[in-house]
């Protein structure tokens, strides 16, 4: 689910003029540069998941049982585009982009009859940086959650089976004492 609510993210800002793209995570590179300006979203190792009861039950199929809170991480990397930038110039960049990013997830998030709930967010130094007196760039990491509906269905995608019990169909033999009474539960 996380590869489409990007997607989405990325189609949300660049309808508004955004000029970030939207990266699927974690980015696998020895170094995380903040050449290349962007937003990464990815599942939070350390936030886990959570299950709930679901908030929209729908009478037709497939039908949603429960709802499961996913864990995800935000990245926003940001450059000033100004030579020999200062890093609250970087720093203010960044909160532009987190300004769209974090109402964009909130539109997404409404078309799809989902909620998504923010939990924290900052400023980071990655490690390639972190000692840097003149960091080229600003790193910020928002913190969320987004809700998924957990469907009663098949592998493939199509409806359950349900099946109603009835009486009789289903039946248990108990034995006591070496003697059987079917169908009744009791010797």
């Amino acid at each position: 689910m996380i590869h489409y609510v990007g997607a989405d993210l990325k189609a949300n800002l660049a309808a508004h003029l955004c000029p970030f793209d939207v990266v699927d995570g974690p980015e696998r590179r020895p170094t995380t540069t903040g050449s290349r300006e962007r937003v990464v979203i990815e599942h939070d190792p350390s936030g886990g998941d959570s299950f709930k009861a679901s908030h929209l039950q729908g009478p037709g199929p497939p039908r949603t049982v429960l709802v499961r809170d996913i864990a995800y991480k935000v990245t926003i990397y940001a450059k000033s585009p100004h030579p020999g930038a200062a890093v609250w110039e970087h720093r203010q960049r960044a909160e532009r982009v987190l300004d769209l990013v974090v109402v964009g997830l909130y539109q997404v998030a409404k078309v799809r009859k989902n909620l998504v709930t923010l939990k924290s967010g900052k400023f980071v130094d990655p490690p390639d940086i972190k000692d840097s007196e003149t960091p080229g760039y600003a790193t910020y990491e928002l913190l969320l959650n987004f809700d998924r509906g957990v469907t009663d269905q098949n592998w493939d995608g199509s409806e359950s089976t349900v099946i109603t019990i009835v009486e009789g169909m289903i039946q248990n033999t108990t034995k006591a004492n070496g003697e059987t009474a079917a169908g009744t539960g009791n010797p």
